[in-house]
């Protein structure tokens, strides 16, 4: 449980995998303000980082802006997610810049109470 400060302040991203078998790679993320569903794709793979990158460089043109954080597993599928959150974050002077802008913990403790 955290508090959230609102609207694309922490953005939840995950894939689900239990569909894999029969070909179904499911990714997304979630506002953990509102809980809304930010994008939900469905695609052959989800451990790609090039294909998982795309869908959140899309969503960041959408915005025309970066989350305050991004929560994401360890996995490596998320690498190019981290370093692009990074980047866009690096010169800002709140207490989430830069390195502080990615939260990384296990997938099951990816969720939203």
């Amino acid at each position: 449980m955290y508090l959230n400060n609102g609207s694309n302040y922490l953005v939840h991203v995950d894939g689900y995998d239990k569909l894999k078998p029969f070909g179904f790679a499911i990714h997304g993320a979630m506002c953990g303000f509102s809980r809304r569903i930010l994008w939900l794709k469905v695609a052959r793979t989800n451990n790609d980082p090039s294909v998982v990158a795309s869908y959140f460089l899309k969503y960041l043109e959408e915005i025309n802006s970066a989350p305050r954080c991004v929560r994401i597993d360890a996995g490596t599928e998320n690498v190019y997610i981290e370093d692009i959150q990074k980047s866009f974050r690096w010169y800002h002077n709140d207490d989430m810049c830069g390195e502080k802008s990615v939260i990384k913990g296990r997938s099951m403790c990816n969720q939203v109470q």
